[in-house]
This record gives C-alpha cells, sequence and structure tokens, in this order.
C-alpha cells in the first residue's frame, strides 16, 4: 500500500474515536469544497495543497465518495506551471484520489526534474541540497504514479545520512537539530523502502510526546496536531506500542476539536482548515 493509501486508511479508523461527530467532520469538508471542485484554503479560495487533505479527508469518511465531482478542477490545473515539488506531489496525490489518467502527462519525467545532486529530493528544480520532506512527498508521489523511487540506493543513502546522534533525524543536512516531522516521515520512508528503523530513532521520537501530545523539536513550547498526527502514523507503523500515550493524547486532541466539525493545528490557532482536519483523523485513527 502507498504511503498516501495508508494514511486514509488510517484516517477510516478515526470514525471509531469520533462515533456521533462524524456526521459534523463531513459536513465541514463539504463546507470547504468549492464550485470548482477543489477545497478552500485559509484565503476562502480553491487550493491545490489543501485539495489534498479535503479529498483525502472527504474520502476517509465517506463511503459513497464521487470523485467525479472534484474532477474538474484539477483537469484546469497545468503540471508544467506548478512553482515547486509540494504542489507538483499534491496534484499527484489528488489524481490518485479521484482516479484520473496521467499516462499522457510524464508526471514522473516532472519529478524527476526536482532530484537532488545527493540523491535525494529538494522542493525546486535547481535546488543543490535534499531535505526529509521533499523526499518523502518524492516517494509519493512516485508511489502514486506506480512507479519506484529511481535510483532507489542513493536515495535512502540519503535519508540515512540526515539520522544524527541522537537518533532523530534532522529535515536537511544545513540544520543541526532533530525534528518531529522529519523523523516520522524518515520512519515511513524506512517502512515503505524496508529499511530498519533503529531503537534510538522511536527512543527519540517517544520523547517529543510532552504528557499531552508531541512537540515539534527542541525548544518549541506546546505540542500541535501535526507533529501529533506524523508521531503516532509513523510509531503505529513501525509497530511501536502506543498504549501509554492513548489517553493523554486523546484529551489534547479533543482540545483543538471545535463544535464546527473541524481541528485547530495547536491551542493558539483561531482558524478550522482542511489540512489539520485531515491531521486530526490520522491522529484519532492512529490511536484507534
Amino acid at each position: 500500500m502507498s504511503i498516501g493509501s495508508e494514511m486514509v486508511e488510517t484516517a477510516k479508523k478515526s470514525c471509531t474515536v469520533l462515533g456521533d461527530s462524524v456526521p459534523l467532520v463531513k459536513e465541514f469538508f463539504h463546507q470547504r469544497l468549492c464550485s470548482d471542485g477543489g477545497f478552500a484554503g485559509r484565503a476562502g479560495e480553491s487550493d491545490l495543497y489543501y485539495t489534498v487533505f479535503g479529498l483525502s479527508g472527504h474520502k476517509a469518511l465517506d463511503g459513497r465518495f464521487d470523485p467525479v465531482r472534484f474532477r474538474s478542477f484539477l483537469t484546469s490545473t497545468i503540471p508544467e506551471t506548478l512553482p515547486d515539488l509540494v504542489h507538483l506531489a499534491a496534484y499527484i496525490r489528488c489524481l490518485a484520489l479521484v482516479d484520473l489518467n496521467e499516462k499522457d502527462l510524464k508526471l514522473h519525467e516532472l519529478l524527476s526534474k526536482f532530484r537532488t545532486p545527493d540523491g535525494g529530493f529538494g522542493n525546486f528544480v535547481d535546488s543543490k541540497e535534499s531535505n526529509i520532506y521533499s523526499c518523502f512527498l518524492a516517494l509519493q508521489a512516485f508511489q502514486d504514479l506506480g512507479r519506484d523511487v529511481p535510483g532507489k540506493k542513493s536515495f535512502i543513502q540519503c535519508v540515512t545520512s540526515l539520522r544524527l546522534k541522537n537518533g532523530g533525524f534532522a529535515n536537511s543536512r544545513s540544520s543541526k537539530t532533530a525534528s518531529t516531522p522529519a523523523t516520522a516521515a524518515a520512519i515511513v520512508i524506512g517502512c515503505c523502502l524496508d529499511i530498519a528503523t533503529i531503537d534510538q530513532t522511536i527512543k527519540w521520537l517517544l520523547g517529543q510526546h510532552d504528557g499531552t501530545g508531541f512537540v515539534a523539536g527542541r525548544g518549541v513550547c506546546g505540542p500541535d496536531l501535526l507533529s501529533t498526527a506524523v508521531a503516532l502514523h509513523s510509531l503505529a507503523l513501525s509497530g511501536t506500542d502506543l498504549t501509554s500515550l492513548r489517553e493523554p493524547t486523546l484529551d489534547f486532541i479533543d482540545s483543538l476539536w471545535s463544535s464546527r466539525g473541524g481541528f485547530f493545528g495547536n491551542w493558539f490557532d483561531n482558524v478550522l482548515d482542511c489540512e489539520y482536519t485531515f491531521y486530526g483523523l490520522l491522529a484519532l485513527g492512529s490511536l484507534a
């Protein structure tokens, strides 16, 4: 199963925790759907990046998911004009979610342009240095296209080279500290490519739980939903027992819940969006 499909399947399990609140979340995603078939970002207009999360959340919760209603937005997008890997990977993920045929678009060639000299991927075509987030997105995109990531050996070497002495992963070589999202992404990449996850990495990631949720990294004040969701998902994939974290983390996730059907990103956030609402589902599904 691909990275993206695995996340949707995990998010589906959130229904057992949400219970009677499932219709509220469905309605939230429905309200964020724009007339052109895209999902609104924080500016209120259709946004390709937020459409990934809107489609993923909608598919996770709605057994009657009809991909046709979303296709007009995607068919109006010209992939060659997308500014970076984030948006290209988002476009490819959306195509996979709505089962659009992309064989004539040569998207794997566009993806390969983001390859960096060190064997990984960067966010821009002229990037000289890779980062784990871009490597994660590239691997997911190649999987969505039904292809192996090219140069798998050098790709793996690039990712594993970013593991620090404490077991955590830095997002790039220019970063001196490990982060929760980067470490979680590295674990997921490892699970996909059969790279053994060392105990020290699991220990470091578990150490980012502050008793409520997961913080993004050293020196960060307070947990956030993105870090919590990706940490839980990657730990679950690695086979880590989450029993001791379940109750306090459920309380943290609940503290970010809104009766309007969405989730806030952290305790200081006051805007609901598709991205954090999907991360709420992913976090709950990982604990379910």
